[in-house]
């Protein structure tokens, strides 16, 4: 039994927090800004109260969670289908005072939260996704200009978007032909693929399709630089040993590893690769291997 603990009920705006000792109560609310979640940090300094619980509703704890932690209070995340779940609280009671006497007496299982410096990479991989599947939706448009008047590069290279197929795009968009295009080029691939190239592409662009194109590609540039700029950041935050352990099971390369690890977190917490893999919802023929990395 804690001789003090605090619950937090997190609203977008406001945060209604209760301190609970023996045979006492004192709530207070504050606004949910830098300065409110300061002043609350100062209010529990005064009750010399290092407990603090909140439940785990949309993202609106996320910054107060880490006030906290930085500040030096033990910081429980409860669940909060669990906390409902615990019979005994009275129909009159705060959300805030029931947390508090819930954490008092040691009754939350606190929600699994991971450390600052895997929270950080965590956003950098979902960030990563996100320009990824961006990059690939303009990427996809420009096959379908392609493809619609009768350019089908794809069928003869393995990427459009490599050396080779950026220089039949950027020749194409400058008006010229596809012979002109390869005498010119520096590639070896679309010397020794010349007939194979030519035969693909006997369509032409129109101005609006060259203008779109040109969008496109520079997009898919643009979004490349992004994506080194993130990869960069994210290289520095991961644990480059795990990255090679993991990197070990195949088809998992250097990119795909920090995702595992930042979306996994602490691989202590689960008992078993099986329990691992339902967790993830992730196919049962993937539960060996993780097992064995």
């Amino acid at each position: 039994m804690l001789d003090k603990a605090c619950g937090v009920d997190v609203h977008r705006d406001l945060l209604v927090a209760a301190i609970l000792g023996e045979g006492w109560t004192e709530t207070k609310t504050f606004e949910n800004s830098m300065e409110g979640v300061d002043a609350l940090k100062k209010w529990l300094g005064v009750h010399g109260c290092g407990h603090v619980a909140m439940e785990s509703s949309g993202v609106y704890w996320v910054p107060l969670y880490s006030a906290l932690e930085e500040a030096g209070f033990d910081v429980v995340l409860a669940n909060a289908r669990q906390v409902k779940a615990i019979p005994g609280r009275k129909t009159d009671q705060a959300s805030s005072e029931w947390l508090a006497h819930l954490l008092r007496g040691g009754l939350i299982k606190p929600s699994y939260v991971p450390g600052r410096r895997l929270r950080e990479l965590r956003e950098l991989t979902r960030l990563r996704v996100k320009l990824v599947q961006t990059r690939t939706a303009f990427k996809n448009r420009c096959h379908k200009i392609l493809n619609r008047v009768n350019i089908r590069l794809g069928s003869r290279l393995s990427d459009v978007f490599g050396k080779a197929g950026m220089e039949v795009l950027e020749g194409l968009m400058q008006g010229k032909a596809i012979d002109t295009i390869i005498e010119q080029s520096k590639s070896k691939l679309l010397k020794q693929r010349r007939d194979e190239v030519v035969e693909v592409v006997k369509g032409s662009l129109s101005q609006v399709d060259i203008f779109v194109l040109k969008e496109c590609v520079d997009e898919v540039r643009h979004l490349d630089r992004r994506i080194r700029r993130v990869d960069a950041r994210i290289q520095g935050l991961v644990n480059k040993e795990d990255t090679k352990l993991i990197a070990k099971v195949p088809g998992v390369g250097k990119t795909s590893a920090a995702v595992i690890m930042a979306e996994i977190g602490d691989p202590k917490r689960f008992e078993s690769g099986k329990k691992l893999a339902s967790w993830a919802a992730w196919p049962r023929r993937s539960t060996s291997r993780l097992g064995r990395t």
